[in-house]
């Protein structure tokens, strides 16, 4: 992961961000993250989503997105002018 993606990723509230590397990283399902943090299943669906937006929303602001000579897509700090 960029250093961009990570700063980022950092900074989602604690229980967003273990819902969402759970998931999203390690290929957890919904039910095994409930059991596993001992929350509902409703929960987990509710952090997830939130910590989804909440990244979708802080990347969009503060990163430019492009793709490397290798074709990998890459995160970068966006720059201020």
């Amino acid at each position: 992961m960029s250093d961009c993606f990570l700063r980022f990723l950092t900074q989602l509230p604690a229980s967003q961000r273990e819902v969402l590397l759970l998931h999203d990283l390690q290929g957890f399902s919904g039910p095994e993250i409930a059991d596993q943090l001992r929350i509902s299943l409703h929960n987990v669906k509710i952090r997830l989503h939130r910590a989804r937006s909440r990244l979708k929303h802080a990347l969009t602001e503060g990163c430019d997105f492009t793709r490397n000579e290798r074709g990998v897509f890459v995160c970068e700090p966006k720059h201020e002018d």
